[in-house]
């Protein structure tokens, strides 16, 4: 079983993982390579195949095993299933596999946003026939965006039946328009019945994670009280509830405890919506209301594009990590492409370190100084779309925002206790993005690229601004004629404000290296940098992962900042190397 790394160019095969990349940030390295998988095995090894979604139309089937069987690097075939009721469905498989390698590889999907599960071997009726997926007779699908994305995903779940995935009714030309569900066999009612005798729901499924987490910063604090040792306590749970009716909530709340910066110390909502769903015609349709997080853009180092959510500073400082989002986001999928649609009713302040945090200014940002330049302030209603849509082997999206800035100014004031303080200001802006992503091969070739305006510079002047990044990605496979691969990737980062720029990403130069095992703990090495082309500032970051059975998985996050130039917007975290290590448990 091959377990190549998929990313945030979720269509394509062997991608990085969504964290890969993190230049600023902290690096994920799993500990323990000689640790084998230490889970229970029985008597008589049980097989079966697992699952990632069930069809009545065999093309969309096959479609869709193309796609998966990308994302995670296998491959797969469709097998075709009578029930019950006598309707045919053809089920996205795996090859026949032990039990503990296939829900390996649910939990691999379940961490790409693919869901699954697991079917042992001689439970389908006798008649199921299973056959190849097609190569190369079916045109390439569109973009992952919330239509074509399973919910939700269950890392470590044992589950009997189908977890039900959000959006798999078939194709659309075949699909049960008056009875629209999350999947063909749903729809039909056909699946089991899991929720205790419970009137009204399908499917109840309780899933998440826990972990411990300690860092280590080697250099003595450079601001006045800053800690060196801070410990964490991750608590992620995830309810899924589907009706009957084939709509379906979603809850996933979130809490970190950290013993020495209070502000760390956090708890959020980052998923709670209902989803409804149905067919039209030859297409698609998607709604959620409620708090949810979106996800732009396809390179690395730094998503231009993606401008939905807020940061979430304290929990990750490269920016990647995103606080959940109030929204209405209706999706609508199409033959001729993909159709977003947002309104966003209360912006949410980015959060930042504390006077005991590490990776912070010299001075606090007390967001209770808070402005805004919209009279609503945090009520502006906010706006986004965005159209996507795979022509080829090209894979491309266009976006549009307009509301209250995600990134702050941070205007130097006072507090009430007349201490210096950073006062967060957010400005109105529009922005309009491109991204896109050529596949040739072993070759991706990626692009984002937005158009801002509205915003402040380093100076406090309104300037509007160009910024892009351009990457290119190849894929050395089987090295040496082993399991392992090797994947080089670049990336330009450029913003045309130069050193008047309030990001990191000025002029800089990302290179990294990953090398993937294809084991079946999924052991990843990464290695990376950030580089400055007109300065010599540079962020090394360094991964190892590894999973240390079907629950049990360990990392730790290594970063080096080293000869940062006095005017890099890092500048003052230049003492915050460190290294983090964690355990984390799935159920």
């Amino acid at each position: 079983m091959s377990d190549a790394i998929a990313g945030r160019g979720r269509w394509q095969a062997r991608l990085p993982p969504a964290g890969v990349a993190r230049p600023f940030a902290i690096a994920s390295i799993s500990f323990a390579l000689a640790v084998p998988g230490v889970g229970a095995v029985p008597d008589t090894p049980v097989t079966g195949v697992a699952v990632f979604g069930s069809y009545l139309n065999p093309a969309a089937a096959g479609r869709q095993a193309q796609v998966i069987g990308e994302r995670l690097g296998v491959t797969l075939a469709v097998a075709e299933t009578v029930v019950e009721t006598g309707a045919v469905f053809h089920r996205v498989v795996s090859e026949t596999l032990p039990e503990r390698e296939a829900r390996q590889l649910l939990a691999l999907a379940a961490e790409r946003g693919q869901d699954g599960w697991f079917a042992v071997s001689g439970a389908p009726p006798a008649d199921s026939v299973a056959t190849e997926a097609p190569s190369s007779t079916f045109p390439d699908p569109p973009r992952p965006t919330a239509v074509d994305t399973p919910s939700p995903p269950t890392p470590g779940a044992d589950p009997a039946s189908p977890p039900t995935p959000a959006a798999q009714v078939a194709d659309t030309t075949d699909a049960i328009a008056d009875t629209p569900g999350p999947t063909a066999e749903t729809a039909l009612g056909v699946a089991k019945d899991d929720t205790g005798g419970a009137p009204h729901l399908a499917r109840v499924d309780l899933t998440g994670s826990l972990s411990a987490e300690t860092r280590r910063f080697f250099r003595g604090a450079g601001h006045t009280g800053q800690g060196s040792q801070p410990n964490s306590l991750v608590v992620k749970p995830q309810l899924y509830l589907e009706h009957r009716a084939g709509w379906s909530f979603t809850l996933s709340p979130f809490y970190r405890f950290d013993n020495e910066d209070s502000r760390r110390t956090h708890a959020d909502v980052h998923e709670a919506y209902a989803l409804f769903l149905g067919v039209v015609g030859d297409a698609q349709w998607e709604l959620r209301v409620g708090v949810d997080r979106v996800f732009w853009g396809v390179v690395e180092s730094n998503n231009l594009v993606d401008i939905v959510n807020q940061v979430d500073l304290v929990e990750h400082p490269d920016e990647k990590s995103k606080l959940g989002q109030f929204m209405g986001h209706f999706t609508y999928a199409a033959p001729w492409g993909v159709v977003e649609l947002l309104g966003m009713p209360h912006h949410r302040q980015r959060t930042f370190p504390g006077r005991s945090g590490r990776l912070r200014f010299p001075w606090l940002v007390d967001a209770d100084l808070a402005t805004y330049e919209s009279g609503a302030e945090e009520r502006h209603v906010d706006v986004a779309a965005r159209y996507s849509h795979t022509v080829g082997a090209f894979d491309f999206g266009i976006s549009a925002f307009e509301g209250t800035s995600r990134e702050p100014f941070l205007i130097p004031t006072f507090s009430p206790g007349r201490d210096l303080a950073l006062a967060p200001h957010y400005p109105q802006i529009r922005q309009v993005g491109l991204d896109g992503q050529l596949t040739a091969g072993a070759w991706l070739l990626k692009l984002e690229a937005v158009h801002r305006t509205g915003m402040l510079n380093r100076l406090g002047r309104e300037e509007p601004y160009s910024s892009l990044v351009l990457g290119a990605e190849y894929t050395f496979y089987s090295v040496f004629g082993l399991a392992p691969d090797i994947t080089v990737l670049t990336e330009w980062c450029y913003d045309e404000r130069g050193i008047r720029s309030t990001t990191k990403f000025e002029n800089d130069a990302f290179l990294a290296a990953r090398l993937a095992f294809n084991d079946v703990q999924g052991t990843e090495l990464l290695v990376s940098t950030l580089q400055g082309t007109d300065h010599d500032s540079r962020v090394f970051t360094l991964e190892l992962n590894r999973r240390l059975s079907d629950r049990w998985s360990m990392a730790v996050e290594a970063i080096a900042l080293r000869e940062l130039d006095p005017t890099d917007i890092l500048y003052e975290t230049r003492r915050d190397s460190f290294v983090e290590v964690g355990i984390v448990y799935s159920f």
